[in-house]
């Protein structure tokens, strides 16, 4: 490949001193994107019905009710790409819109979308995250879409099938709509992954449909039980790629209208043919990215490593480049095409129910953009497009895409990791930085094959996935952990929740009245873990399986490694590599919990006259939120170890030990289920904005935690429990790569985690050489020490505080939840002040800083 332009220090200097001023369009890109976020001029998020509409009306169709339902759906897709409403509402430079709205919220009946059923008539005046939505567009909702898919959702079809068998995973639907057990991702999405794009890019559409026809072809003259399957499967793949070059031909016919002739040339290559040029790859990739938006949830679709997959088509300009200005001029314009790709990919956010709000509020669509890291031949990966993308990520300073580092301590520059941190401290928010060596040996433990593992790319928030091979589903289950502990001191019960005919919940239980040591009691928590890690999988199995049958994605499965080969849909299990993803909340408060009963344990052993059973006295003093017991409370949160805490009164390191127990019992039991595709399930730990909606639902904690607080964010001590920075990162590296005996290692955490570390942001911090090298040295020592991954909100207690009170001053000020990016006024009140009251850390002091310090940053 060429040489970098900006390999000498001084073109790399330059670039960083690039402003968005610098850039016209972009600029006015930024102001007409502030106007919809900040609801100026008129303008904000609207819902589009519009796939919604012609979804419906293909599935309603009598002349498609026949087919195989992969054919279906096909069909489905195309008529909606082939009739889509050809907008271009700004002078971007790229064609294809992901609604026909400037910033929309589509509609996915099928999924969840008719979740909003009961809010259309408040949806567009609501306090919290309003999206407009016309009376005509409700009303075509209300009688065209939403009554024919009432017992067609993939929850609905779920619930027919388990009902009919009569099947225990009944118990699992029912406690997954309680909602504060475990909710099962499989009945909104399953779009949490990670696309191939390069075969487009290489050949175009054109030869991908050749491809398909050929294997049709060859299943229909076959003899073989699964020939008739295949041959439907490839002549679905077939229909929904010409969809797409249906909708890019309406495009280019627009354009031409328009006297658009760059955009009319590009689109009359791409994506039929092969892309020739980084302009026209650009724009391939957007259209193929929205084309599967049609299909699949815009939920964390995520498109990859996109300094990786571009770079061939900007090194074809950069050959062509033959002097200094020519060389700038094509710097200035990839920069100028990076940024228009940024504006598009955050064309479409959620459309979420006020109902969820507090699960799930202030998320846009999440779509992770991976840069950095090593090649697939484990060499340095960085090239003149990762500072490129960078760079607009610091200029534009936008909740979506979701941007991620990947770094190697060993392999990438300091250049590199240099501009890592002052991307972070420009933005004080984006982006996520990973360490590949962990990473890498994680997805290795997972039997990926080293080469596939080194291209991994990272999904929504902060999930690790082999790019385009491997069907992740990384969101099929966030378990909250905190329920097990209820019902571990409730006799396999959760007060008040009680489920009709299941008294208790799980009729498997060990009674505190039989217990005499801590041993005992974790061997009781496993008991209640297990049953609902069983519960989940079920349900999530269940879902898989309705998702094979009723909604499968042969469009998707276009732009996969393995189902062309192997002729099954990515539902049936047809990517390379098959696995789904267990997410969970309150794994720091369980872990304290944990801590805290084996302290008061200990206490009683050592106190003779004492004769109480410790747990029950736990149980009693959490049953009543502490009320009566608040002497008790104090003596814990001032005594029990904490996980992310030095040692504390001679126990040693007890909060490490039970959450390295911990992280290995959820990774044994979840590396022993399998998944409706032949995969295996990976633990994880992040947790959006949910450990503050159920934190507000919760129950009082062993921890000392009162009811109806937040949870802790991903896999981040509790807030305000560790004092010490370095402690804290020492605790979750230790967590993330286990060493053993001497020769043997463990990366129990494959499903990737959210660390999120709060900092005290300084004047002029990026002019401070001390400081960035601070904030740089902080990452890599932490990665040096195990750890896998590290995000960071770079402000103070008071700038969070005011943003609360007086939201207009700050209309676009970002913080980082726990995975994803967010507008702090987007965010619901518990999860404004979990950020507020969030651990804050002096880089210089390495020490938390105490919570009623005053608005102001330092000096």
């Amino acid at each position: 490949m060429s040489r970098m332009l900006l390999a000498p220090d001084a073109a790399l200097e330059a670039l960083s001193k690039r402003s968005l001023e610098e850039s016209p369009r972009l600029h006015r890109l930024k102001t007409g994107y502030l106007d919809i976020i900040e609801r100026r001029n008129g303008k904000g998020v609207e819902v589009c019905v519009e796939r919604a509409l012609l979804i419906t009306k293909s599935m309603r169709a009598p002349e498609n009710a026949r087919d195989p339902m992969v054919i279906r759906r096909a069909k489905a897709i195309n008529d909606y790409l082939s009739n889509r409403e050809i907008h271009f509402h700004d002078d971007n430079l790229l064609a294809g819109a992901t609604t026909s709205k400037e910033m929309g919220a589509p509609v996915y009946p099928e999924f969840l979308g008719m979740s909003i059923w009961p809010e259309l008539d408040q949806i567009s005046t609501r306090t919290s995250n309003p999206q407009k939505l016309s009376a005509e567009d409700a009303m075509a909702l209300n009688l065209e879409v939403f009554p024919y898919w009432m017992d067609k959702t993939v929850l609905e079809r779920t619930r027919t099938r388990l009902t009919q068998e009569s099947s225990d995973t009944l118990l699992a639907l029912d406690l997954m709509e309680r909602v504060s057990f475990f909710i099962n991702g499989g009945g909104a999405v399953i779009s949490h992954t990670v696309p191939y794009f390069q075969d487009v890019l290489k050949h175009g559409l054109l030869k991908m449909i050749d491809e398909a026809t050929r294997m049709e072809h060859a299943a229909s003259g076959a003899v073989s039980p699964d020939a008739a399957a295949k041959a439907h499967f490839y002549r679905a793949m077939q229909i929904s790629m010409h969809g797409i070059l249906a909708y890019a031909n309406n495009l280019r016919d627009k354009a031409d209208r328009l006297g658009l002739e760059t955009m009319r040339d590009v689109l009359t290559q791409v994506p039929a043919h092969p892309a020739t040029s980084f302009h026209q790859a650009v724009n391939a990739l957007w259209l193929c990215h929205v084309a599967i938006l049609a299909e699949n949830v815009n939920m964390a679709m995520s498109p990859g490593r996109l300094d990786q997959i571009l770079y061939p088509y900007y090194c074809m300009d950069a050959e062509k480049c033959t002097t200094h200005e020519s060389k700038q001029q094509l710097i200035d314009r990839a920069l100028e095409l990076i940024g228009c790709l940024w504006f598009k990919i955050a064309d479409n956010t959620n459309l979420v129910p006020e109902s969820a709000e507090k699960m799930f509020g202030g998320a846009g669509s999440v779509p992770a953009v991976t840069v950095g890291g090593i090649d697939r031949q484990e060499e340095d990966a960085v090239n003149d497009l990762t500072y490129l993308m960078l760079k607009a990520t610091q200029m534009l300073s936008i909740r979506d895409p979701n941007v991620n580092a990947r770094l190697h301590l060993d392999k990438n520059p300091p250049e590199y990791q240099e501009w890592i941190a002052q991307t972070i401290l420009k933005t004080r928010a984006i982006p996520a930085v990973y360490n590949d060596e962990v990473v890498i040996a994680s997805l290795v433990g997972q039997k990926i094959k080293l080469e596939d593992a080194r291209d991994y790319a990272i999904v929504g928030c902060v999930e690790p996935t082999t790019s385009g091979q491997s069907f992740a589903e990384t969101s099929a289950i966030l378990l909250n952990l905190t329920a097990a502990m209820d019902m571990t001191l409730n006799e396999g019960n959760r007060p008040p929740l009680e489920l009709e005919g299941h008294n208790p919940i799980n009729p498997h239980f060990i009674s505190l009245e039989g217990i005499d040591t801590f041993e005992e009691f974790l061997a009781a928590f496993r008991l209640q873990l297990e049953f609902l890690v069983d519960q989940s999988v079920s349900l999530a199995n269940a879902l898989g399986e309705s998702h094979r049958d009723w909604l499968p994605s042969p469009l998707l499965s276009c732009f996969f490694c393995g189902p062309m080969t192997h002729g099954k849909d990515l539902t049936d299990g047809g990517a390379t590599y098959n696995s789904s993803g267990a997410t969970h909340v309150g794994f720091a408060d369980v872990c304290d919990s944990l801590n805290a009963i084996e302290w008061l344990a200990t206490r009683y052993d050592e106190d003779e006259d004492r004769d109480e059973n410790p747990f029950e006295v736990m149980r009693d003093a959490v049953a009543h939120d502490f009320e009566g017991y608040e002497e008790l409370r104090q003596l814990i949160l001032a005594q029990a170890p904490k996980f992310g805490s030095l040692s504390s009164n001679g126990h040693g390191n007890i909060a490490q030990r039970n959450a390295q127990w911990l992280i290995t019992l959820l990774f044994d039991l979840y590396q022993h289920k399998d998944n409706a595709r032949g995969g295996v399930y990976r633990p994880a730990f992040w947790t959006m904005t949910n450990h503050a909606g159920l934190g507000q639902v919760g129950r009082a904690l062993p921890s000392g935690r009162k009811a109806k607080q937040v949870f802790s964010s991903g896999i981040t001590p509790v807030s305000q429990s560790a004092k010490d920075l370095l402690a804290a990162y020492n605790a979750v590296g230790g967590l993330c790569r286990l060493d053993h005996e001497v020769g043997s290692v463990k990366y129990p955490i494959p499903g990737g985690i959210a660390l999120n570390m709060k900092y005290t942001p300084f004047f002029h911090s990026l002019d401070n050489p001390h400081y960035v090298k601070g904030f740089r040295d902080l990452i890599t020592g932490y990665f040096g020490a195990g750890g896998m991954q590290v995000q960071f909100t770079v402000q103070d207690y008071g700038t969070l505080l005011e943003a609360k009170e007086h939201p207009e001053r700050f209309p676009d000020l970002i913080v980082r939840v726990s995975g994803y990016s967010a507008y702090f006024k987007d965010l619901n009140e518990a999860m404004q002040n979990e950020l507020i009251t969030r651990s804050q850390y002096d880089l210089f002091a390495r020490k938390a800083v105490l919570l009623n310090q005053t608005k102001g940053e330092s000096s």
